[in-house]
Protein backbone atom coordinates (compact mmCIF):
# COMPACT_ATOMS: atom_id res chain seq x y z
CA UNK A 1 0.00 0.00 0.00
CA UNK A 2 1.11 3.81 -0.77
CA UNK A 3 -0.39 6.42 0.69
CA UNK A 4 -0.39 10.03 -0.26
CA UNK A 5 2.38 12.09 -0.04
CA UNK A 6 1.56 13.26 3.40
CA UNK A 7 1.72 10.34 5.16
CA UNK A 8 4.06 7.60 5.93
CA UNK A 9 5.15 5.23 3.08
CA UNK A 10 4.21 1.31 3.74
CA UNK A 11 4.77 -1.32 0.82
CA UNK A 12 4.94 -4.32 0.40
CA UNK A 13 7.94 -5.89 -1.11
CA UNK A 14 7.75 -9.27 -1.72
CA UNK A 15 6.37 -9.47 2.04
CA UNK A 16 9.32 -7.07 3.40
CA UNK A 17 7.45 -3.84 4.39
CA UNK A 18 9.59 -0.87 4.22
CA UNK A 19 8.73 2.98 6.26
CA UNK A 20 9.68 6.04 6.14
CA UNK A 21 9.00 9.17 8.44
CA UNK A 22 10.07 11.72 5.64
CA UNK A 23 9.18 12.53 2.74
CA UNK A 24 10.83 14.90 0.01
CA UNK A 25 7.98 16.43 -2.50
CA UNK A 26 9.66 19.64 -2.64
CA UNK A 27 13.49 20.40 -1.55
CA UNK A 28 12.27 24.28 -0.49
CA UNK A 29 9.89 22.37 2.00
CA UNK A 30 11.41 20.11 4.18
CA UNK A 31 9.78 18.12 7.03
CA UNK A 32 12.61 17.75 8.95
CA UNK A 33 15.93 20.35 10.17
CA UNK A 34 17.98 20.93 7.11
CA UNK A 35 20.72 21.69 9.40
CA UNK A 36 20.46 18.83 11.96
CA UNK A 37 20.54 16.82 8.93
CA UNK A 38 23.65 18.23 7.42
CA UNK A 39 25.46 17.82 10.44
CA UNK A 40 24.17 14.07 10.79
CA UNK A 41 25.50 13.69 7.10
CA UNK A 42 28.96 14.81 8.11
CA UNK A 43 29.06 12.55 10.91
CA UNK A 44 27.41 13.89 13.79
CA UNK A 45 26.95 10.50 15.74
CA UNK A 46 24.24 12.19 17.88
CA UNK A 47 22.09 13.74 15.49
CA UNK A 48 22.11 10.45 13.72
CA UNK A 49 21.09 9.12 17.59
CA UNK A 50 17.89 11.64 17.73
CA UNK A 51 17.05 10.51 14.00
CA UNK A 52 17.26 7.12 14.98
CA UNK A 53 14.51 7.86 17.90
CA UNK A 54 12.84 10.26 15.89
CA UNK A 55 12.14 7.22 13.37
CA UNK A 56 11.35 4.30 15.92
CA UNK A 57 8.87 6.47 17.90
CA UNK A 58 7.01 7.88 14.71
CA UNK A 59 7.04 3.98 13.65
CA UNK A 60 5.85 2.64 16.65
CA UNK A 61 3.43 5.51 16.84
CA UNK A 62 1.67 4.07 13.18
CA UNK A 63 2.52 0.36 13.44
CA UNK A 64 2.05 0.00 17.73
CA UNK A 65 -1.42 -2.14 16.97
CA UNK A 66 0.08 -4.18 13.95
CA UNK A 67 3.62 -4.83 15.46
CA UNK A 68 1.47 -6.53 18.56
CA UNK A 69 -0.99 -8.51 17.18
CA UNK A 70 1.77 -9.93 14.63
CA UNK A 71 2.63 -13.56 15.11
CA UNK A 72 5.59 -13.21 12.88
CA UNK A 73 9.11 -12.14 14.46
CA UNK A 74 10.30 -8.69 12.80
CA UNK A 75 13.59 -8.44 11.02
CA UNK A 76 15.50 -4.92 10.24
CA UNK A 77 17.54 -5.15 8.09
CA UNK A 78 20.51 -2.11 7.77
CA UNK A 79 22.59 -0.66 4.51
CA UNK A 80 25.95 -1.90 3.47
CA UNK A 81 29.43 -1.31 5.32
CA UNK A 82 32.43 -1.45 5.24
CA UNK A 83 35.45 -0.87 7.79
CA UNK A 84 34.00 2.56 9.07
CA UNK A 85 30.41 2.43 9.33
CA UNK A 86 27.98 5.30 7.46
CA UNK A 87 26.10 8.16 9.52
CA UNK A 88 23.02 5.78 8.53
CA UNK A 89 24.17 3.04 11.03
CA UNK A 90 24.07 4.77 14.15
CA UNK A 91 20.21 5.94 13.01
CA UNK A 92 19.76 2.25 12.43
CA UNK A 93 21.16 0.76 15.91
CA UNK A 94 19.55 3.69 17.70
CA UNK A 95 16.34 2.72 15.46
CA UNK A 96 16.23 -0.96 16.93
CA UNK A 97 17.82 -0.60 20.13
CA UNK A 98 14.09 1.58 20.47
CA UNK A 99 12.24 -1.04 19.19
CA UNK A 100 13.55 -4.37 20.62
CA UNK A 101 12.97 -2.53 24.12
CA UNK A 102 9.51 -1.98 23.08
CA UNK A 103 8.81 -5.42 21.85
CA UNK A 104 10.53 -6.91 24.79
CA UNK A 105 8.65 -4.79 27.45
CA UNK A 106 5.49 -6.65 25.23
CA UNK A 107 6.69 -9.47 25.25
CA UNK A 108 7.62 -10.46 22.40
CA UNK A 109 11.08 -11.99 20.78
CA UNK A 110 13.72 -8.70 19.48
CA UNK A 111 14.14 -8.01 15.93
CA UNK A 112 16.75 -9.97 13.96
CA UNK A 113 19.49 -8.04 12.63
CA UNK A 114 20.54 -8.39 9.30
CA UNK A 115 23.03 -6.31 7.08
CA UNK A 116 23.12 -5.98 3.59
CA UNK A 117 26.61 -7.24 2.30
Amino acid sequence: MIETPQETIMMMVNDEQRFALHLINNSKILSFDRYAYSRYKYGDSNQAIQFGQELCTGFLEKYHDFILSSNKQFMAISSPRSIVPPAAYYIFQTFLEKLNRFLQSNGRPPALEHTIQ
